[in-house]
C-alpha cells in the first residue's frame, strides 16, 4: 500500500473513530442518568433476592435484562434515537469507503 493510500487510510479511520465516540456520548448520556436507579435496585435486599430466585429458577440472564432496560432505558428515548443513528452512521460509512476506494483506485 503505498504512503498517500495508508494516510487515506488512516484520515478514514481516524475520522469514522471521533465521529462514533461523539455519537455515542450523546446517545448514552441519558442512559447514564439510570446508573444510580439501577444500583439502587441491585444493592438492596429485594434485588438481592430477586437475583437469587432468578439464578435458582434458570432466568438471571432474563431478570439482569429486564432490570437494565427497565432502570438504564426506561425514561430515555434511547430506542427512538438509535435506529436512525446506526442507519445514518451505516450510510456516512459507506460513502468514506466508497470514497477511498475510488482513491485507491485511482491510485493504480
Amino acid at each position: 500500500m503505498s504512503a498517500t493510500a495508508q494516510a487515506q487510510r488512516e484520515l478514514l479511520l481516524r475520522d469514522l473513530r471521533v465521529h462514533l465516540e461523539r455519537k455515542n456520548e450523546r446517545l448514552l448520556r441519558p442512559v447514564e442518568t439510570g446508573v444510580d436507579r439501577y444500583l439502587d435496585w441491585h444493592c438492596t435486599l429485594l434485588g438481592e433476592y430477586q437475583r437469587l430466585t432468578a439464578l435458582a429458577a434458570g432466568k438471571f440472564a432474563e431478570l439482569m435484562v429486564e432490570q437494565m432496560k427497565q432502570h438504564l432505558f426506561a425514561a430515555t428515548d434511547f430506542d427512538v434515537r438509535w435506529a436512525p443513528m446506526l442507519e445514518r452512521l451505516q450510510e456516512r460509512t459507506w460513502q468514506r469507503l466508497t470514497l477511498a476506494a475510488g482513491f485507491l483506485d485511482a491510485q493504480w
